[in-house]
């Protein structure tokens, strides 16, 4: 009998991984799936840099085409959350771009020279103005700091209804050309008011909004729309889904509104919300169809000195970023020549159609 000698162990088959390989793996995947995630993020906000850029680029072509037959351009049109009509809480706060308030109270004034309205010149609406606020400084900084020329939206302009304090309007300002030859100040001062320029050519306050349905601030946007870009543009632009149509409770003296999901105030600042009296931030949306952005907020638009459109990009402001806490350290009246605190500079991602 052969002797097999001395018996060999053969060590235990492996039949799983061990717990620090698993660990390892677990944690390969979570890196792959944050770097996923990362590139996924970054993916989607350029899409939607890339989506209005192409929106953009289809309202311009809308506006060349229609302004072909109707030889020119559609004016620009006040922002409704920027507009010069009194409402109950006064008109939006503008700061003068060397400094100084521009008064809230009395008919806005619109004149070549600010002299011209002597003790009234602080009711003059000037194009380089700068916003500060809706009722109180810097509760809104998405416009925050914007020239009165760049507060523009492509739409229809609403003037003061029946009566002015129900229905404020968005536009009304007293437009006064030149003093009679020999004069150097307007006569009728300090008031510059309808007893004095009775005749219409010298107001700018277009019959709008009163209650009715045919001039509801919905319905004078959409034909302006319409007029500006054609039935056809419209429902183009309704199927790139970059035209507004909410519907929802009215705020802030009508000329804005808060969707019913969208009535939970925020305790932080977030892009498209606007600050309470409570201090708490608020979403709101513009009344009747408007011009979006990828990020679904209003898309400005300025007739002069050439056609062109500005979203004000992933941030929500257009100049000054008052970062998750809501302050804005800066005036308004220096925000692009003098940040200050934690402001950063909110013009960095801006989309427009200007050339780079």
């Amino acid at each position: 009998m052969v002797n097999p000698g001395p018996s060999r162990t053969r060590p235990a088959d492996r039949s799983g991984l061990t717990v620090i390989e698993m660990l390892v793996v677990l944690i390969i995947i979570c890196l792959l799936a944050g770097l996923i995630m990362a590139a996924a993020a970054i993916i989607t906000e350029q899409q939607k840099s890339w989506s209005t850029r192409n929106t953009m680029r289809v309202v311009m072509n809308l506006l060349a085409g229609r302004s072909a037959v109707a030889g020119g351009y559609p004016a620009a049109v006040e922002h409704p959350l920027a507009g010069s009509a009194i409402c109950a809480a006064g008109r939006p706060l503008y700061m003068r771009a060397i400094g100084g308030a521009v008064s809230t109270t009395g008919e806005a004034l619109m004149v070549e020279n600010s002299t011209w309205v002597a003790g009234a010149e602080s009711r003059v609406l000037k194009p380089d103005d700068r916003f500060d606020g809706i009722v109180v400084s810097q509760d809104l900084p998405f416009l925050f700091g914007l020239r009165r020329s760049q507060c523009s939206i492509l739409g229809g302009t609403v003037g003061i209804g029946t009566p002015a304090v129900t229905y404020p309007g968005i536009t009304s300002y007293r437009k006064l050309d030149r003093p009679m030859p020999g004069r150097a100040t307007f006569s009728g001062g300090p008031a510059y008011g309808q007893a004095d320029y009775p005749d219409p050519q010298h107001l700018v306050s277009p019959t709008g909004e009163d209650g009715s349905p045919e001039r509801s601030l919905e319905t004078v946007q959409r034909r302006a729309l319409e007029i500006a870009i054609g039935t056809g543009g419209l429902d183009e632009l309704r199927r790139l889904r970059c035209i507004q149509e909410d519907q929802g409770t009215l705020i802030l003296d009508r000329r804005a509104m808060v969707l019913a999901s969208d009535t939970s105030p925020q305790p932080t600042w977030s892009p498209g919300t606007y600050r309470r009296a409570d201090t708490r931030w608020q979403r709101y949306r513009l009344r009747g169809p408007v011009l979006v952005d990828g990020w679904g907020r209003e898309m400005l638009y300025r007739s002069q000195p050439s056609p062109g459109l500005l979203s004000a990009g992933k941030d929500g402001v257009f100049v000054c970023d008052p970062g998750p806490d809501g302050i804005i350290s800066s005036s308004a009246a220096t925000v692009e020549t003098t940040r200050s605190a934690d402001d950063r500079n909110g013009m960095t991602d801006n989309v427009t159609t200007d050339p780079p």
